[in-house]
């Protein structure tokens, strides 16, 4: 029972975050939860910092607490202190409560996650406001898996939906990290018109891209719970 497990005291913490990530594969059509070994390699590619306690971490569209499992599980063997530096945006009222789970397994301060707003509020109007209250917060890195596309009942391969996840990067961007490591669909690569080919064209022409890495298979990545035609992405941009 996973429940049982979760609350098992006698395994250590980080393995009962573990466990509690096993949960769901999705949180919704536009929502995909990053598989703990996923979000473990994304958190890879960031190099080793100097000081790593003052570096300041935002998943920008916690599910799960799936990246700051990630983070914490990079970075604590170093300096456990980099626990009080990890906030998270949920997408959702429920994200944010499967997100403090991760964060009490893990000991780490719960009033790091963001409940004032979602991640969707980053893109809707009146969002300055909310997008400066981050930015304020002058986060070095921010890493996530945003929701993919505006929900309509289509499913994440019907071509009704309009693709968001571009808005999200571009929010990342004017937050002005060092780093930005994020994993979105692929399908942008080959638009030629409309709002993702804008997308494509400045992903193409940023000089900051230092990483890619490319599924053509979206279950390589996710698993075969999840199917995403085009295959799925992520990148590391380093702003230095």
């Amino acid at each position: 029972n996973i429940n049982n497990l979760i609350s098992d005291e006698a395994m250590e913490p980080i393995k009962r975050a573990e466990v509690a990530l096993t949960q769901f594969g999705r949180m919704s059509d536009s929502e995909i939860v990053t598989p703990k070994n996923a979000a473990k390699d994304m958190i890879a590619m960031l190099p080793n910092m100097d000081n790593i306690e003052e570096v300041k971490f935002l998943d920008i569209a916690s599910k799960q607490g799936e990246f700051a499992y990630a983070i914490y599980s990079r970075f604590a063997t170093v300096n456990e202190a980099i626990k009080n530096n990890i906030y998270s945006l949920p997408t959702s009222p429920l994200c944010y409560e499967f997100t403090r789970k991760i964060y009490e397994l893990l000991g780490m301060p719960v009033e790091n996650i963001i409940a004032d707003f979602t991640t969707y509020d980053l893109i809707k109007e009146k969002r300055e406001e909310k997008i400066k209250s981050i930015k304020d917060m002058r986060f070095n890195v921010i890493v996530g898996n945003p929701p993919y596309q505006n929900s309509n009942g289509g499913g994440l391969n019907k071509s009704s939906g309009t693709a968001i996840y571009d808005d999200f990067v571009f929010v990342a961007k004017s937050l002005s990290p060092r780093f930005i490591n994020m994993i979105m669909p692929s399908r942008w690569f080959g638009v030629q018109s409309g709002k993702l080919a804008t997308f494509r064209n400045a992903m193409l022409e940023d000089k900051h891209i230092s990483i890619m890495h490319d599924y053509n298979n979206a279950e390589d990545c996710f698993g075969k719970s999840v199917e995403l035609k085009g295959g799925v992405c992520y990148f590391l941009r380093d702003a230095e």
